[in-house]
């Protein structure tokens, strides 16, 4: 995806803020914008960096006091932006965001999904992947090869 969109390729690429690195490398001009929909706002997958307290802690409340009066400050969270810039979930790291790219990323992302956390995923990937092949080679028409991996990642997530 990267190299078509970088020898000029590929018109555009569907992807998130941990591509920009590699994509402002490359030279190639370029903008970050919400995905169209036809019939409907399109809801990108997002995905989630959190922390967790274990079950089996031997001290859940130092481990639950700990995330709560160190992690969950906005030094700790403009740290953890600025080590990965992606938009932040904590709202005053990202409503100082100040990178452009960053922002559309944020603004593209507003009317997301949380990626289900099930290993179903792979399948979603894959068959969307597969379509998006298909697509791209005029191989099948759109419609049908989304509505065929629609139907293969249903048949994943009922086990089939």
């Amino acid at each position: 995806m990267h190299a078509a969109f970088e020898n000029k390729e590929a018109a555009m690429m569907i992807t998130g803020p941990w591509a920009l690195p590699r994509i402002r490398e490359s030279g190639v001009p370029y903008a970050v914008t919400t995905l169209p929909g036809e019939t409907q706002e399109a809801q990108p997958f997002l995905g989630v960096q959190g922390f967790m307290v274990s079950a089996f802690s031997k001290d859940p409340l130092l481990a639950q006091t700990f995330l709560q009066e160190f992690v969950a400050t906005q030094d700790a969270m403009q740290a953890i932006f600025d080590a990965d810039p992606r938009p932040s979930a904590f709202l005053p790291v990202r409503d100082a965001i100040e990178d452009v790219d960053i922002k559309a990323f944020a603004e593209a992302g507003a009317n997301g999904l949380p990626m289900p956390a099930i290993p179903e995923m792979s399948a979603v990937w894959s068959s969307w992947g597969n379509a998006m092949q298909l697509i791209g080679q005029q191989a099948v028409a759109p419609d049908k090869a989304m509505k065929d991996a629609a139907e293969q990642i249903r048949a994943a997530i009922a086990g089939g």
